[in-house]
């Protein structure tokens, strides 16, 4: 089997995690009340996810622009590599689905880091391990992409510019309104820790589209947050600054 000997990164257990899921022909009902199977299938998720990153040839198709949209090349080979698996169909289509989508997150922020790697510090450790081990052991055991963005701006071994850096980005690629008042007041928050020197560079060696939106965000984050309460939320309080 594909990934049975890999046990550096614990993948041996993807097809009995996943296959345990239909172990007992349980019906869609059980499957949804119960507390147990659900963990095992996004830990069988977070596996797949893991082990498609670690493809050198998904590696080389993951070095793209940051957050730009998957490719028909990147989703036909993400379909083979998980076809290799040998996984019952219904359980293969499901690991699909997320497995890949969050395979793709991991890669983007790895690309992110490197298109910024001139205002990161000597000191950053985003890519000794600290985004897969966010991503494989998540607070509360679930994967959540929101949460995990939280997790990694809040993350002190990361430099603190590519934190806010990640969170105007996250910001900028948010398609879901109500995590918009979130992102911008990390963004504002994040702003505030950082000092004079490296102000200047997040402003100097970043694209104009970045630049124009920090700017944007920094000058008109209080009527940002009025915009929300008033017609999305009107018994949201920002907290304050």
């Amino acid at each position: 089997m594909l990934v049975r000997r890999n046990s550096k990164s614990g993948l041996t257990s993807i097809p009995i995690i996943a296959k345990r899921l239909y172990s007992d022909n349980l019906t869609r009902e059980e499957v949804m009340n119960s507390q147990f199977v659900p963990a095992l299938e996004d830990i069988a998720s977070r596996r797949v996810a893991l082990f498609l990153y670690n493809d050198p040839e998904i590696s080389r198709l993951s070095e793209c622009k940051p957050f730009e949209e998957p490719t028909t090349e990147w989703n036909d080979l993400v379909n083979e590599k998980v076809s290799k698996l040998f996984l019952p169909a219904p359980i293969q289509r499901r690991l699909l689905v997320t497995a890949s989508s969050d395979c793709l997150w991991i890669a983007r922020y790895n690309a992110l880091h490197h298109k910024y790697s001139s205002i990161c510090g000597d000191q950053c450790q985003c890519l000794e391990r600290i985004l897969l081990n966010c991503y494989l052991q998540p607070s509360d055991g679930l994967f959540n992409m929101l949460k995990f963005f939280d997790d990694l701006t809040r993350d002190q071994r990361i430099d603190l510019k590519f934190r806010f850096i990640l969170a105007c980005e996250f910001s900028i690629t948010q398609k879901m309104v109500a995590n918009i008042p979130l992102s911008v007041l990390r963004i504002h928050e994040l702003w505030k820790q950082i000092d004079q020197n490296g102000r200047k560079d997040i402003m100097q060696d970043s694209p104009y589209e970045m630049k124009a939106y920090i700017e944007l965000v920094l000058s008109l984050h209080e009527k940002i947050f009025e915009f929300f309460r008033d017609e999305c939320c009107s018994d949201y309080v920002p907290v304050a600054m």
